[in-house]
């Protein structure tokens, strides 16, 4: 069976919408700029490209993702952290943000039984 990749333009207006959270949820970068807003949140473009691609789950619970990043980016700047998409951050400021799709697959239970 052949996946469908999304088309460049379906992917920025996901971006866009994406970017939108984040800007909701961080009403002081509301009409700053994007870059500036993806440095306060330590999210690499990359994680977004990667985030905009991945239709594993509804669209509308990335959305919500990335809203929730935008809170918790506020709470770790504010403790003197950097985001990482992590609950508190970290004090790390080399971390990165991963993508929705591997926070997902990290919280998988790990199937023990029979030695699998």
């Amino acid at each position: 069976m052949k996946t469908k990749s999304p088309t460049a333009p379906k992917l920025c207006l996901k971006r866009q919408e994406l970017l939108k959270e984040l800007r909701e949820a961080i009403r002081i970068y509301r009409y700053k700029d994007t870059a500036q807003l993806l440095e306060f949140c330590n999210i690499p473009e990359a994680t977004i490209e990667a985030d905009c691609a991945w239709e594993g789950i509804p669209w509308t619970a990335t959305c919500l993702h990335y809203y929730v990043l935008g809170i918790r980016a506020i709470k770790a700047r504010s403790a003197g952290r950097f985001p990482d998409g992590s609950q508190v951050g970290t004090d790390n400021p080399d971390a990165f943000t991963r993508t929705y799709r591997e926070i997902i697959t990290s919280k998988l239970p790990v199937d023990t039984i029979g030695g699998l």
